[in-house]
């Protein structure tokens, strides 16, 4: 499996009211980028690329280590954020998974997953979503 994953934490990440940017806060102890990206490598994706941009000095500390580090120097948006990864993604790329920065909950499995289906079925593109039993409260 050739995979890269993408990152997205360049955001300001405005709803959350703080100074902080949103990917630095902490789920039990560990920031909720570091949350995403070890699951991207324990998915088995080889190369892991964040994409930084607001506050990204607060950011890139967390990232710096084990990751390639991608500046979005104008928040223009997710494809915006995506495109600017386009000469740092490894030509031996199968797949490519664009993760958001600020979601910790999702499994290495249900990657691992995604990216089997979407190579099954030779996609161009696979969107993962769910539907939740009950979407009120």
């Amino acid at each position: 499996m050739d995979v890269t994953a993408i990152v997205l934490a360049a955001g300001a990440g405005t709803r959350m009211k703080s100074e902080k940017p949103k990917v630095v806060h902490e789920v039990l102890g560990k920031p909720l980028i570091r949350w995403v990206v070890d699951t991207a490598r324990q998915a088995g994706a080889e190369q892991i690329i964040c994409v930084l941009g607001h506050k990204r000095e607060q950011v890139e500390p967390l990232v710096a280590d084990d990751t390639t580090v991608v500046v979005q120097l104008e928040q223009k948006g997710t494809a915006d954020a995506v495109a600017v990864c386009r000469t740092a993604v490894s030509e031996s790329a199968k797949s490519v998974l664009v993760l958001n920065g600020d979601c910790p909950l999702i499994t290495p499995q249900t990657l691992k997953e995604l990216v089997r289906a979407r190579e099954a079925s030779n996609a161009g593109v696979a969107v993962l979503t769910m539907e939740a039993p009950d979407p009120h409260g």
